[in-house]
């Protein structure tokens, strides 16, 4: 299939408000519609498709969120909740897929291996009745397009707002956008449950740069969202190994007297992985990232 384009390239430089939220809502959508039925089709399918599912169901919801004053209240929710839908039979799905490389990848714990893979059977078919729901994505289809034809909403002020330039909009914007993110950076004794918040957090930025490049220069963009696609590395390392943590803690209860001594081996190991993950992403995310990161995105205030 062809690859998702997450710039509004699209957009002329004298574009408003509201033909910047039709093309990121129709483009976004878009890639939900393509990706559900290649995800529900059967665990021998690439898991890249239930992963990229998951990835565009959050963008669509950051657009409809960035653009949220424009849209008409009731199509824009009845797609928000299709979407809730595909993202949450998509997100056990992907959670699943990742323990089961890491342990392939280890040559760990067969027997654990093999009650993991029921359970993605299970899941998959919660995957498949989410696509069914949603009629293979027509559904999605189809609210997305109501939705885009009637953008800007009827009321006053969606309409003011959709006929402003998109690109100082979009710069104030982004400049909101940078700041909430920078407000939600942990300090360097930080537990699992901030850095958790900061990765949430370093993606709805991501996810809004995506849609809001026409604020700063290309190449501000391009040096913005590499950081931002290095932090969410970093910090999804992180969010890997304390899940996997939490899922063999569990599993430790169920698991035969011949494995048991193998499960509490990789616990061990995994709690010392994330330890140094932990470690690794304060010590990336230093005050000189920051700043920088700032003043691309016109934030520099939040670092002074």
């Amino acid at each position: 299939m062809a690859k998702f384009d997450k710039w509004l390239d699209g957009l002329p430089a004298d574009a408003t408000v509201a033909d910047a939220a039709r093309i990121a809502v129709a483009t976004r959508s878009a890639e939900v519609v393509a990706r559900l039925p290649l995800a529900a089709q059967g665990m021998d399918q690439d898991p890249e498709h239930v992963h990229q599912l998951r990835v565009a169901a959050r963008r669509t919801a950051a657009a409809l969120k960035i653009f949220r004053r424009t849209l008409p209240e009731k199509q824009a929710d009845r797609l928000k909740w299709s979407l809730r839908i595909a993202r949450r039979a998509a997100g056990p799905a992907r959670d699943l897929d990742v323990f089961l490389m890491r342990l392939q990848q280890e040559q760990a714990l067969p027997g654990l291996q093999g009650r993991l893979y029921a359970q993605r059977e299970v899941v998959q078919s919660d995957l498949q009745r989410a696509c069914d729901k949603l009629k293979g994505g027509k559904k999605v289809a189809r609210q997305a397009e109501k939705l885009v034809r009637r953008i800007p909403a009827g009321y006053n002020r969606a309409r003011r707002l959709g006929k402003r330039p998109f690109a100082p909009w979009a710069g104030k914007t982004l400049r909101r956008e940078a700041s909430r993110f920078l407000d939600a950076a942990p300090g360097v004794d930080a537990e699992i449950e901030e850095l958790h918040r900061f990765r949430i957090a370093a993606k709805r930025l991501r996810y809004s740069l995506e849609v809001l490049t026409l604020g700063i220069t290309r190449d501000e963009s391009e040096e913005a969202y590499a950081q931002l696609r290095d932090l969410q590395n970093h910090l999804g390392d992180v969010n890997d190994s304390a899940s996997l943590l939490a899922w063999l803690k569990r599993a430790l209860k169920d698991t035969s007297r011949s494995e048991r001594d193998a499960l509490n081996e990789m616990l061990r190991n995994e709690k010392r992985r994330l330890r140094r993950e932990s470690e690794a992403v304060l010590e990336w995310w230093d005050p000189d990232r920051a700043r920088r990161l700032a003043a691309l995105l016109g934030a520099e205030d939040k670092q002074a």
